[in-house]
C-alpha cells in the first residue's frame, strides 16, 4: 500500500465517537421522564443537538409509566472538545462529571474520561434485550407480571407484538367475570412462572 493510498483510508475511515461519563443525583436516577433529562443536558450545556445516551428505557404499562435502567447512575454525552462539560457537576440531575487531573504540556490538566462507542455497544445490546420477548415468551404459555400497577399477578401470553417488546396478557382475576382480562404490558413487564 502506497503512502497516498494509506493517506486516503485514514481520510475516507468513520470517525469514531468519544463519549463523556456522568453521573447522576438521586434525583436524576429517579426521573421517570428520560427526556427532561436529555433537556436538561443540552440547556446547561448550550449545545440543542448534542447526543445524549442515557441507559434506560422508559414503557408505559397500562396505568403506569416506569424506567428501567440497564447502567444505574450513569449516563453518556457526546465529546465535543470545545464544550465544557463541568458545567454540569452539582445541578439538580447531575452530581459530578468523571475526569481525572493529567500532565497536559507541562501543566496539570482536568481531563474527561471518556468511553468509546465500543465500550456501550454492550449496553445498547442489554437495553435492546430488555425490551423484546422473541427468546423469553411463547403464546399460552403462563407468565407474572412483576412490574407497574398490575405487580405480582398471574396471566397467560395470548398475543406477542411490536416486534417482540410488548405483549398481550389474559391477566387472571378472581373478582370478573369470566376468570380474567386482557392487558397489553411491555415485555419486560413480565417473567416466565
Amino acid at each position: 500500500m502506497t503512502a497516498s493510498s494509506k493517506k486516503n483510508l485514514e481520510i475516507t475511515s468513520p470517525i469514531k465517537s468519544q463519549w463523556v461519563v456522568v453521573q447522576l443525583t438521586p434525583v436524576g436516577e429517579r426521573e421517570k421522564n428520560i427526556q427532561s433529562i436529555i433537556r436538561s443536558a443540552r440547556q446547561i450545556l448550550k449545545q440543542k443537538d448534542i447526543e445524549v445516551f442515557i441507559p434506560a428505557i422508559n414503557q408505559k404499562g397500562q396505568d403506569d409509566s416506569l424506567t428501567t435502567w440497564y447502567s444505574d447512575g450513569y449516563i453518556f454525552i457526546k465529546y465535543i472538545p470545545t464544550v465544557s462539560y463541568h458545567k454540569l457537576a452539582e445541578t439538580n440531575y447531575f452530581a459530578s462529571v468523571l475526569s481525572t487531573v493529567a500532565q497536559v504540556n507541562r501543566e496539570k490538566k482536568r481531563v474527561y474520561s471518556l468511553l468509546n462507542d465500543k465500550d456501550l455497544a454492550p449496553m445498547r445490546t442489554g437495553m435492546q434485550d430488555l425490551k423484546t420477548t422473541s427468546s423469553r415468551f411463547k403464546e399460552d404459555q403462563e407468565v407474572k407480571i412483576i412490574k407497574g400497577n398490575y405487580k405480582d399477578m398471574p396471566g397467560k401470553i395470548s398475543l406477542i407484538y411490536d416486534g417482540g417488546e410488548k405483549v398481550q396478557v389474559f391477566v387472571h382475576l378472581k373478582s370478573i367475570k369470566g376468570g380474567g382480562v386482557f392487558m397489553d404490558f411491555p415485555a419486560s413487564y413480565c417473567v416466565p412462572i
